[in-house]
């Protein structure tokens, strides 16, 4: 049976939620799929954690039989998704990126809002939304696009297939933005206040006076006081010279990435559908040119370094250390996946090694597993990289070691490659 989940979320918060669950209920939704899809972006343990309440309340508001129900549902093998195939392939998604994708009928709906407030040979200007230039490439949309992108794994792979110059690596927190000047700008930030904010100053400098700003917000049950940031977001967006126009609540489905799917399996939930976070869009008009010096955001997570093996991401913490250290992996939490996406959580400080699967480590030898992440990626001898490194030979212990984390990597390599062949071709 599935046990209670913890949380350290606001007594006043849960209330909400809990409130929001039994509307869902006496409205007739008997399954945790649909309870889940009636919540304003509830993740899926403290929704369930809600229910098991007001089961556990002395008035017993949920019977015990719909929970028995519902444990039964959220633990069932989940069955392999069919998602839409895409001829472009993407890197897989990182959590240090924050990167949600929207599921493809988000970004037909974006791409409809596109058109019918832009004409012919207008140009869209995209803020972190590499899954909408790629529908548009793949079903060639009737519209010039801009992406700006501060990933390079990201526009390396799509201005291979792209128009010239119609990707562009840029870091919207401190790059120089282009001279351009769009009808509609798509913006897609972490969502956080800071990165939101950051996002609409740089929507604002691409975009026509009369143009539009198309935003995905979080919803208001996606953690405590969100409504009260959306409300200082949106004095924000007064002030920089957009006028809100309207609130589309719940219409951007995203596709859950491995690293959610694998956190939400920590906990149990092993069959949760891949659309179940939604954002709610929201579209301004951009009505005046307003002065606002840039928005200063510093890295949520300070700096790391990257390498990637098979397709598989790896970050490391960076380190200029020109000795031999153990390079072997070093459990942080039972079954090595932080179960847990949210910036919130305290054990993301211990992490010196992060996989695109949501796995985390210590590592104390992060330099010397660099190296050796490097050859394997390039089938070259792990020994020979670090001899030549250290400039000297290696004793039979390093040798040791180095085997012992070959093996490491290739077994830890092999699972999430099998884990994504499951995630279907929807990422």
């Amino acid at each position: 049976m599935t046990t209670i989940i913890p949380t350290a979320e606001p007594e006043s918060y849960l209330h909400t939620v809990e409130n929001w669950i039994l509307s869902a209920v006496k409205g007739g939704r008997t399954s945790f799929s649909e309870i889940l899809g009636s919540l304003p972006g509830v993740y899926p343990p403290i929704a369930f954690s809600s229910l098991q309440g007001l089961v556990s309340q002395e008035n017993k508001l949920i019977s015990q039989e719909l929970l028995d129900h519902i444990e039964v549902e959220i633990s069932r093998e989940q069955e392999q998704p069919i998602d839409t195939f895409h001829r472009i392939k993407l890197p897989i998604p990182h959590p240090l990126d924050y990167d949600w994708r929207f599921h493809d009928a988000a970004v037909r709906l974006l791409l409809d809002r596109c058109t019918a407030l832009s004409h012919g040979n207008e140009m869209i200007v995209l803020l972190g939304t590499p899954s909408v230039l790629r529908y548009a490439l793949e079903h060639r949309y009737p519209r010039r696009m801009l992406l700006l992108n501060a990933n390079r794994l990201i526009t390396d792979s799509l201005a291979k297939v792209a128009p010239a110059g119609k990707v562009v690596l840029c870091d919207i927190a401190k790059d120089a933005l282009p001279g351009v000047s769009s009808p509609v700008v798509v913006m897609d930030p972490p969502w956080y206040p800071e990165s939101i904010q950051l996002f609409l100053w740089a929507a604002c400098q691409l975009s026509t006076i009369g143009g539009y700003v198309l935003a995905s917000f979080p919803p208001v049950g996606t953690r405590p006081n969100i409504e009260q940031e959306r409300g200082e977001i949106l004095d924000w967006a007064q002030q920089l010279g957009l006028t809100l126009l309207r609130v589309e609540e719940s219409a951007l489905p995203y596709s859950s990435p491995p690293f959610e799917r694998n956190a939400l399996k920590t906990e149990g939930f092993t069959n949760i559908s891949s659309r179940w976070r939604r954002g709610d869009l929201i579209i301004f008009s951009h009505t005046s040119r307003v002065f606002r010096n840039r928005p200063c955001v510093p890295p949520f997570e300070g700096k790391w370094t990257e390498e990637v093996h098979s397709g598989i991401r790896l970050r490391m913490r960076p380190s200029s250390d020109q000795q031999f250290r153990d390079p072997l992996l070093e459990s942080i939490v039972p079954g090595d996946i932080l179960p847990s996406v949210s910036r919130r959580d305290l054990r993301r400080k211990l992490v010196d090694v992060w996989t695109s699967g949501n796995r985390v480590f210590k590592c104390r030898g992060v330099n010397t597993l660099r190296i050796i992440l490097r050859a394997l990626a390039t089938h070259s001898s792990p020994n020979h990289a670090l001899s030549s490194f250290l400039k000297r030979e290696l004793s039979d212990t390093e040798r040791q070691l180095i085997s012992r984390s070959t093996r490491q990597i290739s077994e830890l390599v092999h699972l999430e490659r099998k884990e994504i062949s499951l995630y279907g071709e929807g990422l």
